[in-house]
């Protein structure tokens, strides 16, 4: 069976060949669990007669195949996403705008199941260089954590997911309620564990065209409430997937703030 999963010759390629991608300490957080997954995507978005937006992102998970599951998923749920929400008629009544959510909330669940069955323990670091275009691979830069207006810096989540939080919610999202659209607002909050990486560098070798190294150093993650919540520390050899889709791909994924049109007041940040 071991040689079925690492067709190789020799016991040391052998143990090297089956070595997680990657590995992340905490200090007090629960354990994160084996690295399964280290992954440099390239996300391509078209929205027809609006444009297309392009960014990259580097994600850690606990799951193995976790570039296939997303190249599988995202073009349904986008194109779920233009069917419905991104399609809403503006003289659209309540309960018509109401199972259009439905129906892309029912999708989302549906096409994540594979990413959800077992939970999923998740690192995501969006790396950014001021002044250069967000379409470009990160290149070789140490970056630090939090916005800075002149040199590289990153942004990270650390997330806990116990159970498909879109299941959640397309449960929970009932058209006979008034409220109807809260419903994410009261589900997510408690189906998510999230933590934000406050201190710390992140530093990007490049390996070679399809693969990025990425070692975080002396993090500090704080808590939704903006507590203090412990180290983190890690490392890995990310290999590039592209993924694209038409449409959005609302609530899955997040793209990075367009940190650069930032004032003191206000951010901006792209939709979905």
């Amino acid at each position: 069976m071991v040689l079925r999963l690492c067709p190789v010759v020799g016991a040391v390629t052998l143990l090297a060949a089956c070595a997680p991608p990657g590995k992340l300490q905490l200090e007090d957080q629960e354990k994160f669990g084996r690295v399964k997954s280290a992954v440099w995507f390239e996300f391509k978005q078209l929205i027809p007669d609006e444009g297309g937006d392009q960014f990259h992102q580097f994600w850690m998970t606990d799951r193995p195949g976790f570039c296939g599951q997303m190249k599988e998923a995202a073009p349904v749920i986008a194109q779920s996403w233009l069917d419905t929400i991104g399609s809403i008629p503006t003289n659209a009544d309540d309960l018509e705008r109401c199972e259009r959510h439905k129906a892309y909330w029912t999708t989302l669940a549906e096409a994540t199941t594979p990413m959800f069955e077992k939970g999923l323990n998740q690192l995501v670091l969006d790396l950014k260089v001021p002044g250069r275009e967000r379409r470009e691979a990160p290149e070789e830069e140490v970056y630090a954590a939090g916005y800075d207006g002149q040199d590289p810096y990153f942004n990270g989540r650390l997330t806990y997911i116990d159970d498909n939080p879109y299941q959640l919610v397309a449960e929970e999202l009932n058209c006979a309620d008034y409220d109807w659209f809260d419903a994410p607002g009261r589900v997510l909050p408690d189906a998510l564990e999230e933590y934000t990486v406050v201190d710390g560098d992140a530093e990007v070798t490049i390996k070679n065209d399809s693969v990025r190294k990425l070692t975080l150093k002396d993090g500090e993650l704080i808590d939704v409430d903006g507590d203090p919540s412990g180290g983190i520390e890690g490392k890995g050899k990310f290999k590039y997937c592209e993924v694209e889709f038409t449409g959005a791909l609302e609530y899955l994924i997040e793209p990075p703030p367009l940190l650069d049109a930032v004032t003191e007041e206000t951010e901006t940040a792209p939709p979905g």
